[in-house]
């Protein structure tokens, strides 16, 4: 009975991990300590990282695991030999090679003497494809123990297919993390604040705009019944707009101003219907928000690549493009009235306009009017 009760602790430990990775060492330190073990590690491959490895430990002197992950990995001639075993298959790895080859390795000799280590298991939970080891899990025991026994190996096996099941889990949610990360990176590039819904209006992913006008209350706010106004009405109408965005039949959305009182203009919004986004559960409606009293900075970089400017040139239209005269920004550049007036003519004629006006439009619509990668 007190090894069914250890078994199922150490499972909700196990399970703990799949949310919680930094809760490995917790579970590796309960893994070891049920079997007697001096140390424990599990090792599994990041996918999409060229050589890529991430490795948790329990019990293990900080220094030896340092030169283990910068260099005797490589050379680690038990976890090589294992990594042909089935999967599932928990093996002890003096079965894997004799003391007497094992004895003439750099592995066995300057990494494992040191340290007294004697005894090993190793249980490949992950292949790829092409058979190579994804996941490995084992544990460790001084020289001068006692081997691991049969029954201790049937642990390994028993955990197998959890450990199986959470390294599942764990890929799945990071593969939702980078979609939703990506979405996040895409949806930051238009200079309009963009919030995410649920069908009741919950907020489910914002970008960095969105989060600056949540923050400050500017107009809109994200509350437990979802998002809101800065009046009762407003949040009354916003609240018909995803309704209407996330009707079940004949979606639709719409567009609404919300005021800001007399000394700002009101923050223009549309609704619109979503189907589905990846990395965003419940996803229903996308809330667009442009702020017309926020400045525009178009990336000089991006006006020397797409119009040949030169730097001189780019950095005068994207002052320009904020609102500024020629005179003014001139001063604010630096430079003589004229040296303005001769850059802008190079500027219009590069961009086939002829009055400053055309100018910022053209900036305000096109790319330059995208936010730059952070």
């Amino acid at each position: 009975m007190t090894a069914v009760l250890e078994d199922r602790q150490l499972l909700d430990q196990l399970y703990e991990t799949a949310l919680r990775p930094e809760t490995w060492p917790g579970f590796l330190d309960a893994f070891a300590e049920r079997l007697h073990g001096e140390g424990a590690v599990i090792w599994m491959r990041q996918r999409g990282v060229m050589g890529g490895g991430l490795s948790y430990t329990a019990r293990r002197d900080p220094t030896f695991q340092r030169r283990y992950e910068e260099y005797y990995v490589r050379r680690d001639v038990w976890a090589e030999a294992a990594a042909h075993e089935p999967i599932g298959n928990p093996i002890a790895c003096r079965d894997l090679m004799p003391l007497t080859s094992l004895a003439r390795t750099e592995f066995w000799n300057d990494w494992c003497r040191p340290q007294g280590i004697g005894h090993a298991t190793a249980m490949v939970l992950d292949k790829d494809a092409d058979g190579t080891c994804d996941a490995l899990i084992g544990l460790l025991r001084p020289n001068a123990a006692r081997p691991f026994a049969r029954a201790e190996l049937d642990l390994h096996r028993r955990l197998a297919p959890h450990l199986q099941r959470v390294l599942q889990i764990r890929r799945t949610i990071e593969h939702l993390e980078a979609d939703r990360a990506a979405l996040r990176g895409a949806l930051d590039r238009p200079a309009l604040a963009v919030v995410v819904v649920d069908r009741r209006g919950h907020v489910r992913l914002t970008n960095a705009l969105a989060d600056d006008v949540l923050a400050a209350g500017d107009g809109l706010r994200a509350e437990p019944k979802g998002l809101a106004g800065p009046t009762p009405a407003d949040t009354a109408a916003l609240r018909r707009l995803v309704a209407s965005a996330t009707a079940r039949t004949d979606p639709a959305g719409g567009m609404l101003l919300i005021s800001r009182g007399l000394a700002r203009r009101a923050l223009q919004v549309m609704v619109s219907p979503v189907g589905s986004l990846p990395g965003v559960m419940e996803a229903r409606a996308i809330v667009f928000v442009a702020d017309p009293e926020r400045q525009i900075h178009p990336p000089e970089r991006l006006l020397r690549a797409i119009y040949a400017l030169t730097a001189a040139e780019a950095r005068l239209a994207a002052t320009v493009a904020q609102g500024f005269g020629v005179n003014q920004a001139a001063e604010r550049l630096g430079i003589t009235r004229n040296t303005a007036r001769t850059q802008l003519k190079a500027v219009f004629a590069k961009l086939g306009v002829d009055r400053q006006a055309a100018l910022v439009q053209l900036l305000m619509t096109g790319l330059p009017a995208l936010r730059p990668p952070r």
